[in-house]
């Protein structure tokens, strides 16, 4: 005897709105996971144990195409047991690339750029000022054309905030500190252009459990926006989800849109107080519910006015974990940069030896160019791109002197800057490589 004819009125959430179902006799027709899924583009599983359902979703939709599944705590390591899900620790033996997420679409090199401050911007809840610095830094990364990491994204981010006025270099500060831890520890890692994830070509289990948990919600949306450019079938974002991943969620629907990407979306583990919030913000989920009826457990699924019930198969996975993947990725620790190699880079012998000849006595704009012309064989326009850059960054100064001419001459900090270098220098010629 079904226990539905015992289903008296359940309140059901559904958008902005509640529907009662009446008491009735009659039961809910039944419908099958993939029916399901060809009805609904995007679904909410609401619940805290959706193991089982995940389990038979996966099972079911494999001969779709390549699946993703995305795991926050480590709670669905028993799905590695399907033969078909490799297991891929983020920090551990996987990294997401920033030049994999920057790739141009539809012959656009710039497309990529707004899902990325918009992500960046939900979960660190960025002022307008930090967006568009973030935008810039974007913009000139993907301009420079070379192989760049979420390193040269703090980077342009810094040298950028430089040339700002004082009150809003402040604002962005917190924006720079966020950026540079990013790049350490095991999110560093995660974050590397080591064991890149773009080398998988099949259906995957991302484990984030080693991720701080303030670094969590973007790695999250990441791995989903990646997961979208690689054209996955299946998306499942499993929980307990929080408030930042739920408002990061408008990102990941936008590029689905904006790529007419065919995907599915399922949002698992979903706590019954967020799913008001969810459905307002995006009325086109669906939504799978657990369904208490006596003693007895259904999953019912709600789509508009439609009501389904779905049966769920108890699948044959193992108990025990899979064996740990080897680790490939350690933490990254903070390696000793001086002030000149984070701002020149490349450039920083140049930077260093145009110090070092202020260092001997001041000198005329046109005497610094000759200077650097002759000695690293540039053009002018060169070397003046040069000193404008020694002189934002506050390491030499023009000043008027007693002759009424404009003199360059060292600052303080670029004195600081010059002994900073050379003392790194001389340590790492004695064989000391960090500090």
């Amino acid at each position: 005897m079904s226990y539905a004819h015992y289903w008296k009125g359940v309140l059901i959430l559904y958008k902005v709105g509640i529907i009662k179902l009446e008491k009735t006799n009659n039961i809910s027709p039944l419908i099958s996971i993939r029916e399901l899924l060809e009805r609904a583009d995007k679904l909410l599983i609401e619940g805290a144990f959706t193991l089982k359902v995940e389990a038979n979703l996966v099972n079911e939709t494999l001969d779709l195409g390549n699946i993703v599944v995305i795991d926050p705590c480590s709670s669905r390591k028993v799905l590695t047991s399907i033969p078909e899900l490799s297991w891929q620790i983020l920090g551990w033996n996987a990294s997401i690339s920033l030049r994999d997420l920057l790739k141009e679409r539809f012959e656009d090199h710039y497309f990529m750029i707004p899902y990325l401050v918009e992500a960046f911007s939900d979960t660190f809840k960025l002022s307008p000022i930090e967006s568009k610095v973030l935008t810039e830094a974007f913009v000139e990364l993907v301009d420079s054309g070379s192989e760049y990491s979420f390193s040269d994204l703090a980077n342009r981010v810094e040298e950028i905030s430089s040339t700002l006025p004082y009150s809003d270099r402040v604002r962005v500060t917190r924006l720079i500190n966020l950026l540079q831890m990013l790049n350490l520890g095991r999110v560093g890692a995660a974050l590397s252009n080591d064991a890149p994830i773009s080398n998988i070509n099949r259906s995957v289990l991302f484990d984030v459990s080693l991720i701080p948990w303030k670094f969590k919600d973007l790695i999250c949306i990441l791995l989903l926006i990646w997961s979208i450019l690689k054209s996955y079938k299946v998306l499942l974002l499993g929980g307990p989800l929080s408030d930042g991943v739920i408002e990061s969620l408008k990102v990941v629907v936008d590029l689905m849109l904006s790529t007419n990407h065919e995907s599915k979306l399922v949002v698992s583990g979903i706590a019954q107080s967020q799913v008001r919030k969810i459905v307002e913000k995006y009325p086109d989920f669906a939504l799978l519910r657990e369904m208490k009826v006596r003693r007895s457990t259904r999953w019912t699924y709600i789509s508009g006015q439609e009501t389904y019930e779905v049966a769920f198969e108890e699948l044959p996975l193992e108990t025990t974990y899979a064996v740990m993947p080897e680790q490939i990725l350690k933490p990254i620790a903070k390696v000793r940069i001086t002030l000149l190699e984070k701002i020149f880079k490349r450039e920083v012998e140049m930077a260093y030896k145009a110090l070092a000849f202020l260092r001997e006595g001041a000198t005329t704009r046109d005497g610094l160019v000759s200077y650097l012309t002759y000695a690293f064989s540039i053009k002018t326009n060169h070397a003046l791109k040069l000193i404008t850059k020694l002189i934002a960054y506050g390491l030499v100064e023009e000043v008027i002197g007693k002759d009424t001419k404009y003199w360059i001459r060292l600052t303080i900090r670029g004195y600081s800057a010059l002994e900073e270098y050379e003392m790194l220098k001389s340590s790492k010629e004695g064989g000391e490589d960090e500090y």
